[in-house]
């Protein structure tokens, strides 16, 4: 037997609608939100800013390389080297801390308060360990320790205490002026490193030309790539009396768990060190200083590889630590992922093909091995690829599998070294680099699981959508190398990056953790009928530029999707009038006619509207001219300054203008951008539940979830142990037959059935 009972009418006790106690509020997703707009454009910039380093560094290694070598001798030279890995070593002493400081500064549940004392305590345990392991260099080069270990001459030991020095002024600069990179704004930080590369290249090409020494072009080397960072202190919003008070009032004891904090994030970065500049001094000592100066040229070579890779990789720190959703994570990781790829393979392709003509021109001889150019590509691939998987390990709070794979690498690399140094020169330690990032593989797939995706498509999946575009730059790279002249490699550099920066600025869907099929034209549907229709509408005024929100009344809210996105949106919707009341806008909702008891329910002032156009696309047949006009005259005589359509498409954006609505908010990934003032935030695939947070946080109010309370009614003795079927489904034009409701009713006889429908909407 069956019972029917009007929707709004039926006993609502046994269904539980959801109430999570622990979801964020609108304050921390509008922080994730701007954040998450803010990665692509950091991205984007860090790669210029990256760049831009990166070939400041080549003019400089290009330009003052010969130059030293004439005026000092390969030994000389050797002592730069060994200096300038003296830096990367000075990366054990950070301890973690400036990435930590990133980390918690990014926060969204921490007080101002809270992240300025924690900035402060970063500081104050760096500034002790720094100040301490700098003491121990000194006093170690006035008993003439470094320069009898390393076959260095007497100078070196000047040069690396005063190596030693700088460095540490400078990461203390950086880790000041962190705020900025937490803030996302870290190509900032990028710009004032070649503002600082720049002059250190004008500073050492002038004093070489006077004749100066290894000492006096390190010192002023160092000290003018620090420099510009001096400048970024007063935009980096210390508050200098408070950040002072923090530190005064910081305990011994606090400073202790800082030094401990740490933890595998410093023997992320010891590891890293080890594995490569480290290795310079290491070669110093088994192999001499001139063989050290060779391998410091490659692995600088190899090393802006790495570096654009980290471009992409840094920016991702911080993105997947103040990502509060799934989705942003995939997103964050997926875009930085692929950027990394394309830029560090087209650079080891160049590599490949170009490296033997470089050496020619740079230092008046070739390679010693026709591999050594594929070995410096793929070594850089290789710091490249573990930069990314730290970084992502990081972000993810997961740092431990990298950590263990990098201190594998680093114990097989430094024991191989030692023991095969007679069999073999610098191409040797490249090979051994390269194979020292498969004990990262088991790291990765750890991240891949914690994204929620497979090994395959976390990190394999991006590299085969690369592989088109690789084989042209490979083709293009070989033609010039065939004909083999400057301005034939010139045009074939320019060619790859094009390409390379096609790839990396696609479309963003193709970036994310959705496969492309999943959209057409870059939209939010897999039917190329619904493409076209949404690209036609956007092409009524293509150079309509999106505004920022702003709230007039009278005021229309709209879902006219189906019931399950309308229960979905009853938040939203109720939080959004809630606030448009606050601020004394009049306001009514637009709902379908058949879910007008539910808005009624939840006493709102209801504006039935049919967007008959929508079931006019989805089967032309239906259409009924008359009935559209009727709908459409009605609605325009209660005409909204502003109408915020939770639904989105570009039907309904045409249906609203029709409609007479002077300003519309509504999403645009289903078209209808030329239409829509306000575009409200959301992304290809992207649940409703994750949705609705984003665009509570983008109106500026708050969700409501009291309004499912107004739809609880008593239950009553009929429909006490009966079977509740709803006989409506989200889209009227896919109701499943009514007959086989009924046959479901026949097959269990001793049954009780409650059966709910929509008023109007099914017979």
């Amino acid at each position: 037997m069956a019972t029917y009972l009007a929707f709004v009418s039926v006993a609502r006790s046994a269904l539980k609608f959801p109430r999570p106690g622990s979801a964020p509020t609108p304050t921390q997703i509008a922080g994730v939100m701007n954040r998450r707009d803010r990665h692509g454009r950091e991205l984007f910039l860090n790669h210029i800013w990256e760049s831009l380093n990166a070939g400041a560094k080549i003019l400089f290694f290009a330009v003052a390389t010969p130059i030293m070598l004439a005026a000092w001798g390969q030994e000389h030279f050797g002592l730069f080297a060994v200096a300038n890995s003296c830096v990367a070593l000075m990366a054990c002493f950070d301890l973690g801390l400036r990435m930590l400081t990133r980390v918690s500064l990014t926060n969204p549940q921490l007080c101002e308060t809270a992240k300025l004392r924690l900035h402060a305590l970063n500081f104050a345990a760096f500034a002790i360990v720094a100040g301490s392991g700098v003491a121990i260099v000194v006093l170690l080069s006035a008993a003439g320790y470094w320069h009898r270990l390393l076959h260095l001459p007497r100078t070196g030991d000047f040069v690396i205490a005063i190596t030693a020095t700088l460095t540490t002024a400078m990461m203390s600069l950086q880790l000041l002026v962190e705020r900025l990179a937490a803030a996302g704004h870290l190509s900032r930080i990028k710009a004032a490193l070649f503002a600082g590369n720049v002059l250190a290249f004008a500073v050492v090409i002038g004093l070489l030309h006077r004749g100066a020494g290894v000492a006096t072009v390190t010192t002023a080397y160092f000290a003018a790539l620090g420099l510009p960072l001096f400048f970024l202190l007063p935009t980096a919003h210390l508050q200098p009396r408070n950040f002072l008070r923090a530190l005064i009032q910081l305990r011994s004891t606090e400073i202790v768990s800082a030094l401990r904090a740490g933890g595998w994030i410093n023997v992320i970065t010891a590891s890293w060190v080890f594995q490569t500049y480290a290795l310079v001094l290491l070669i110093s000592w088994v192999m001499g200083p001139a063989t050290a100066g060779t391998f410091f040229l490659f692995l600088k070579l190899a090393d802006l590889l790495g570096v654009l890779g980290a471009s992409a990789s840094e920016p991702t720190v911080a993105a997947l630590a103040g990502a509060a959703l799934p989705s942003d994570r995939h997103r964050h990781f997926a875009t930085g992922y692929k950027s990394a790829i394309a830029l560090c393979l087209t650079g080891a392709v160049g590599y490949t093909f170009f490296s033997d003509d470089l050496f020619r021109l740079w230092l008046h001889r070739s390679l010693d091995h026709a591999f050594t150019g594929s070995l410096i590509g793929l070594f850089g691939v290789a710091i490249g690829f573990s930069r990314m998987v730290t970084s992502a390990g990081v972000g993810l709070s997961n740092a431990r599998p990298a950590a263990l794979g990098l201190l594998a690498g680093a114990a097989t690399i430094g024991g191989a070294t030692i023991i095969l140094h007679g069999h073999g020169g610098p191409e040797l330690i490249l090979i051994l680099g390269c194979g020292a990032t498969l004990f990262l593989v088991p790291a990765a797939g750890v991240i891949a699981r914690d994204l929620g995706l497979d090994f395959a498509e976390t990190w394999l999946k991006p590299i085969a959508r690369f592989a088109s575009s690789l084989i042209i730059i490979i083709a293009i790279c070989l033609i010039a190398a065939k004909i083999d002249n400057v301005v034939s490699e010139a045009v074939a550099a320019l060619i790859s990056c094009a390409i390379c920066a096609r790839h990396i600025f696609r479309a963003s869907s193709e970036s994310s953790h959705i496969q492309p099929n999943h959209s057409r034209l870059g939209y939010d549907t897999r039917s190329w009928r619904s493409a076209f229709v949404m690209k036609g509408v956007d092409l009524m005024n293509p150079f309509r530029q999106p505004e920022k929100f702003t709230w007039t009344g009278p005021c229309m809210i709209s879902s006219t999707a189906g019931l399950g996105d309308l229960f979905i949106h009853l938040p939203l919707i109720a939080g959004i009038a809630n606030e448009a009341r606050r601020r004394g806008i009049e306001v009514q909702v637009a709902l379908r006619p058949a879910h007008a008891g539910v808005g009624e329910a939840c006493g709102w002032n209801i504006q039935r509207f049919d967007n008959s156009l929508e079931d006019f696309f989805k089967r032309p047949s239906t259409l009924k001219p008359l009935t559209l006009i009727r709908s459409i005259r009605e609605a325009r005589r209660h005409r909204s300054n502003l109408w915020i359509d939770l639904t989105g498409s570009a039907v309904s954006a045409l249906a609203i203008r029709s409609a007479g609505a002077r300003k519309v908010a509504a999403r645009i990934t289903r078209g209808g951008r030329s239409l829509v003032n306000y575009p409200l935030p959301h992304t290809i695939r992207e649940s409703e539940y994750d949705n609705i947070f984003r665009v509570a946080a983008h109106i500026g109010c708050e969700l409501d979830r009291s309004v499912f309370d107004k739809l609880l009614v008593e239950q009553d003795r009929e429909t006490t142990d009966a079977v509740v079927l709803c006989v409506t489904t989200a889209s009227r034009w896919k109701n499943w037959p009514l007959a086989n409701f009924l046959q479901l009713i026949d097959r269990f006889p001793m049954s009780r059935f409650v059966v709910t429908r929509l008023k109007n909407e099914c017979a």
